[in-house]
């Protein structure tokens, strides 16, 4: 275990230098070349650096093959190791490990790769293709986006202009830690796009939805609840970024990097029920928040939702979910 030992105590003391001199340049670490692999984690390290750090105090070994680097009052740094014949064939990140006190350590050293970084990521007729397919889309989009301000359907022509693309995910593989540069623009693209589109495919129910809140009695609370908790699961995430009497004008404001003004008002009645609901549920979450005392008492700490807050105070539990 020479080289391992060599290896963790480099790291500690930040030693890019043997570093660069121990671990195989024909080797990969995270799936991408090692000068890359170093480079970022010095990149990394570098704001610490720059503000007086100069290497990690401790090292602690986790029972599986796992090291955290510590220095209290800086981020703290997990790394898996795989090695083989006392060789060093692979470092990763290691997200599982937790500091014992991240009000000492300040978080965790967090970097990752990007997909076309790695070294054997096919750069092949797929990719291209599905590379000019996000460029067209993204380009069809801006030229919709210097309009003054655009309609729902406009923007739902997009999507289904694009809909082998366009998904609550966006364009890039569901899982986090695939990410693709070329297709970073068109996910964010996607994400508002998914989002705004949602009020249209949900436009039939959240208009029944706000038909049934305006018989009830406002005064009834329980009934209130009776209605949130039916609906929970068919809410809809509304952000307006600054338009003033959208009620009436129908007209929001993209939450986006993009300045863009869309005019809802085919599609209003959603985007009440949205309104609506997000306005009731915080209130109620915020006049049952749990006391003080009661949050030392679960050490687990307290879910921060409606249904939560009412078990707590034994509310309306004939309606709750069990």
């Amino acid at each position: 275990m020479a080289q391992l030992k060599q290896v963790l105590q480099a790291i500690k003391n930040i030693d890019f230098n043997t570093l660069d001199e121990i671990l195989d340049d024909d080797m990969s670490y995270m799936e991408v070349s090692k000068n890359l692999f170093l480079d970022t984690l010095k990149k990394e390290l570098q704001g610490q650096i720059d503000d007086g750090f100069t290497g990690f105090d401790k090292i602690v070994e986790n029972n599986n093959g796992s090291y955290m680097f510590y220095t209290k009052g800086y981020p703290y740094l997990s790394l898996y190791f795989e090695i083989k014949d006392d060789e060093t064939l692979d470092i990763c990140l290691n997200h599982n490990d937790v500091a014992m006190s991240e009000e000492e350590y300040y978080g965790n050293i967090y970097f990752f790769f990007y997909e076309e970084d790695k070294i054997n990521f096919d750069h092949g007729v797929n990719h291209y293709v599905n590379k000019q397919k996000a460029e067209k889309a993204v380009a069809d989009f801006k030229i919709l986006s210097e309009k003054p301000h655009i309609y729902m359907e406009d923007i739902d022509y997009w999507r289904l202009k694009y809909e082998d693309i366009v998904s609550s995910l966006g364009f890039n593989p569901p899982i986090n830690i695939q990410v693709y540069r070329a297709f970073l623009e068109v996910d964010e693209i996607c994400r508002v796009v998914y989002n705004l589109t949602t009020f249209i495919d949900k436009y039939d129910y959240a208009k029944e939805a706000l038909n049934e809140y305006r018989n009830l009695d406002p005064y009834d609370e329980k009934e209130i609840v009776y209605w949130l908790l039916t609906h929970n699961n068919n809410k809809l995430n509304f952000y307006n970024a600054g338009t003033t009497n959208w009620q009436t004008t129908g007209i929001i404001k993209l939450a986006a990097d993009f300045e863009m003004f869309v005019d809802c008002s085919t599609y209003i009645d959603a985007f009440l029920f949205a309104e609506l609901y997000d306005r009731l549920e915080n209130n109620l979450i915020e006049k049952y928040m749990p006391s003080q005392k009661c949050y030392q008492e679960h050490k687990d700490g307290i879910e921060i939702s409606l249904e939560s807050h009412l078990k707590i105070h034994n509310k309306y539990l004939d309606i709750l979910p069990e």
